[in-house]
């Protein structure tokens, strides 16, 4: 069996690289958001039927309180990441319909999704909301 020296082998994986070039770049570029795809698969959810700026100001305060570093914040979506107890916890609040707000959080530690943790934070968001 005839084995690829690695500078052959390395050669051979990069060749096809500038055919998907910008998709690369295109796919860096969204991954920057706080809000992504993989966030949206794997988020822990609550529907609640209070006022969105309530949750949303509840949301931000509770996280800020919580986060061990500076809070990221995106008005515009509605969305936060924290660092809280070592997890990258992603925070995102929505209209869902005319009544209910969607509360949704994510929580990634050592690179795996941690619904525990959503759920705790989800929970402390809802008490807060309560008091």
């Amino acid at each position: 069996m005839k084995h690829l020296s690695p500078r052959a082998l390395t050669a051979l994986l990069l060749l096809p690289l500038p055919l998907f070039g910008s998709c690369v770049v295109a796919a860096a570029g969204v991954a920057g958001a706080l809000v992504t795809n993989e966030f949206t698969s794997n988020a822990s959810l609550a529907f609640l039927e209070e006022d969105l700026d309530h949750v949303w100001n509840t949301a931000k305060e509770t996280m800020q309180r919580r986060s061990l570093d500076a809070v990221q914040i995106d008005e515009q979506t509605r969305a936060l990441r924290a660092n809280v107890d070592g997890a990258t916890v992603t925070v995102q609040v929505a209209r869902y319909d005319g009544t209910q707000i969607r509360l949704a959080v994510s929580a990634k530690k050592w690179g795996f999704y941690d619904a525990d943790q959503a759920n705790t934070i989800i929970t402390l968001i809802k008490k807060e909301i309560d008091r």
